[in-house]
């Protein structure tokens, strides 16, 4: 194959390392802005991510009120705990958080420092792939800014808006349904990245399996998914439909 769409966060950047970090700075504005214990923080924080971990089917991602995804990493994870945790009359401190701090993440996100996942070395030796391409939904500059001390030969599509569901696409309001798991194909922004490649010579990689990797299998492309703990039920299914689960990118 001469090309691999690769998600940013996960397989390229250590998901985890990065999400620890977001999360800490924003424990940090919670309890300036609302004068709260940061034990109180952390502990309603944890039990509510608990929750969210063994039940994740009933706690996807919302934007607008549909379904973009679900937890399956922990960038999304996190993000979705915070929206359930500390309730005060019905509305989360963190919701207002946001609301007053709508940057909050990218903001975050360029103080957090960059950890490559495993196997990115070797992937990048051994590399076997005309073109590599890194998608995510980030700002462009923002990776580009992260990779320049790297040399790495790689094309660069930011703001790719791969969570945003508009029911005008081919699909209309089409669903894949995996258990109680209801993923959403209408990607228009998504949808008219991939019309860049011809699906029988590229194969899409991340570690979330709804948002980035059921639009590219539904239109025919090669897929592979990178296992962490949150995505199990994808495991499975890749599994049952005859696709690939590896470790990290060096597998390819």
């Amino acid at each position: 194959m001469n090309n691999i769409i690769i998600e940013y966060d996960g397989p390229i950047s250590d998901n985890n390392i990065r999400a620890q970090s977001i999360i800490s700075k924003i424990f940090d504005k919670i309890e300036k802005e609302y004068c709260l214990n940061r034990e109180f923080i952390i502990n309603n924080f944890n039990k509510t991510k608990k929750i969210i971990i063994k039940n994740d089917a009933e706690f996807p991602y919302l934007i607008n009120n549909e379904i973009s995804c679900y937890c399956e990493d922990e960038l999304v994870l996190n993000r979705v705990s915070l929206n359930k945790s500390f309730y005060n009359n019905g509305y989360t401190y963190f919701r207002k958080f946001e609301e007053r701090n709508p940057d909050y993440f990218l903001d975050f996100y360029k103080e957090s420092e960059l950890v490559f996942s495993k196997g990115i070395e070797e992937f990048f030796k051994n590399n076997k792939y005309e073109n590599i391409n890194i998608v995510s939904n980030l700002p462009e500059s923002i990776i580009k800014k992260e990779l320049e001390n790297y040399r790495l030969h790689v094309n660069i599509f930011g703001n790719a808006q791969k969570n945003f569901i508009k029911f005008n696409s081919r699909f209309n309001k089409s669903q894949l349904s995996i258990g109680k798991r209801m993923i959403n194909l209408n990607r228009p922004f998504y949808e008219k990245f991939l019309s860049n490649f011809n699906p029988k010579d590229s194969i899409a990689v991340s570690d979330n399996f709804s948002r980035d990797l059921t639009l590219p299998l539904t239109l025919g492309f090669d897929v592979a998914l990178i296992k962490n703990d949150y995505n199990v039920w994808a495991q499975k299914y890749m599994n049952l439909i005859g696709k690939r689960v590896i470790e990290n990118l060096s597998e390819l």
